[in-house]
């Protein structure tokens, strides 16, 4: 069990341990989704893992509903169990916790796994995203030995060939899921904030860095335009 923003999450070796710097995330998020006029309907997130982004967004907002996509099967079950333990069963039929291959662009994975249960592309007010970000090449600078030996791998590294194909397929293809007015939120680690932020910025979004509880810069919020 880990305490997480209030609420207890089951976690197992399937799942990443959740951290402080994803309470950054979820916390923006929710900021973001305060602002915008009148209520949030529609949430997609790319990598549900145990669940705890799409849960407190769930719990802190009763009218949205959020499509999520997980490449483990594992991964998903447990996601779904802390849906229905944190929830209740009723309200945890308001995330649609979808497997997918994880073969090709993560959006467009979403787009299409969102598009069989009845939600279309362009239809979401966000999309929200913990992807695997760390570089497996500098495995040893980036990761403790504790975490690569208790933690799912293919949650905490990026591809090999390109280590920010999450953010950019994220950066240039996410407009195809959102409203006009929708915003991208995503977790980044410090050392390529500003690659990243770049991405962004070359594919027409308006990016914002936010720092974590340390000073170094953990979230990029972005909005088209």
């Amino acid at each position: 069990r880990w305490f997480f923003l209030g609420h207890d999450y089951k976690v197992s070796r399937d799942v990443l341990v959740p951290r402080p710097e994803t309470e950054v995330l979820v916390i923006e998020t929710i900021a973001a989704m305060d602002a915008v006029n009148g209520a949030p309907r529609l949430g997609a997130e790319i990598g549900l893992g145990s669940g705890i982004i799409s849960i407190e967004l769930l719990s802190k907002f009763p009218t949205l509903r959020m499509v999520a996509t997980e490449v483990s099967d594992k991964a998903l079950e447990i996601a779904k169990s802390n849906s229905r333990d944190i929830l209740g069963e009723a309200r945890s039929l308001s995330l649609a916790a979808l497997l997918v291959p994880g073969e090709g662009s993560p959006v467009r994975e979403l787009g299409e796994a969102a598009r069989t249960r009845g939600f279309d592309p362009g239809a979401f007010d966000f999309l929200v995203s913990n992807p695997p970000y760390l570089d497996p090449k500098r495995a040893g600078d980036e990761v403790e030995d504790d975490v690569l030996r208790n933690e799912p791998h293919v949650a905490l590294f990026g591809p090999a060939e390109d280590v920010l194909h999450f953010y950019r397929d994220m950066a240039g293809g996410a407009a195809y899921l959102l409203k006009p007015e929708g915003f991208v939120a995503v977790e980044i680690p410090h050392e390529r904030a500003d690659e990243i932020a770049a991405l962004f910025s070359a594919a027409g979004w308006t990016p914002r860095l936010i720092a974590d509880l340390t000073g170094r810069n953990r979230v990029i919020l972005a909005r088209k335009g």
